[in-house]
C-alpha cells in the first residue's frame, strides 16, 4: 500500500499536464499577440520619423497640413479628413481626402473642435451633430466613428485634424 501511494506520487496526473499545456498555451498566444502589437508599433515610429523628415523640408501651411493628413491617414487606413487650421476662430479649410472641397474656408468652430481644445486631448465621435457642429457635418457627410485631434502649438490651439 505504502509503495502505491509513492508510486502515484511520483507520475504526474492528467490535470497537471494539462495545466501545464494550457499555461504554455496562454503564454505563446500572448507573445504572439505582443509580437504583432510590437510590429505595428514599430511601423507607426517608423511612419512618424519619415513624416518628420518630409515636414523639416516644408516652409507652405498648406503642404504641411497635406503631408501630415496623408501620412495620418495612409498610416492608420483613415478613408476621409481634413485639416482645419487658423486664428481668431477663423479656422481654414488647409487639406482634405476622400471629401469633394466645398468651401474655401470655414468660418467659426465647431462644438467638437473647441471640446478637443479644451480637453487637449483627441476626441472620438460616433457623428456629428448638425446644429452645433455644421462645417463638420457639410464637409465630412454622414462620417461615422470619427477622431477629433486638436492641433496645438506654443499652447494655444490653432486647429484640428479630424479623421473617419
Amino acid at each position: 500500500m505504502i509503495q502505491e501511494g509513492a508510486a502515484r506520487l511520483g507520475k504526474p496526473s492528467v490535470f497537471n499536464v494539462m495545466a501545464f499545456w494550457l499555461v504554455a498555451l496562454g503564454t505563446a498566444a500572448f507573445s504572439s499577440v505582443n509580437e504583432r502589437e510590437i510590429r505595428r508599433r514599430n511601423r507607426d515610429l517608423q511612419s512618424l520619423a519619415e513624416m518628420g523628415v518630409e515636414l523639416e523640408e516644408i516652409k507652405d501651411a498648406n503642404e504641411v497640413a497635406e503631408v501630415l493628413l496623408k501620412k495620418v491617414c495612409s498610416t492608420y487606413n483613415f478613408n476621409r479628413g481634413v485639416v482645419l487650421a487658423g486664428r481668431d476662430g477663423r479656422l481654414a479649410l488647409r487639406a482634405w481626402q476622400g471629401i469633394e472641397k466645398t468651401e474655401e474656408s470655414v468660418q467659426g468652430t465647431d462644438v467638437v473642435v473647441q471640446q478637443a481644445w479644451d480637453a487637449r486631448v483627441p476626441l472620438a465621435v460616433k457623428s456629428f451633430d448638425r446644429v452645433k457642429d455644421p462645417r463638420l457635418a457639410a464637409l465630412l457627410p454622414n462620417a461615422r466613428n470619427v477622431i477629433v485631434v486638436p492641433l496645438i502649438a506654443d499652447g494655444s490651439a490653432f486647429g484640428a485634424l479630424v479623421v473617419e
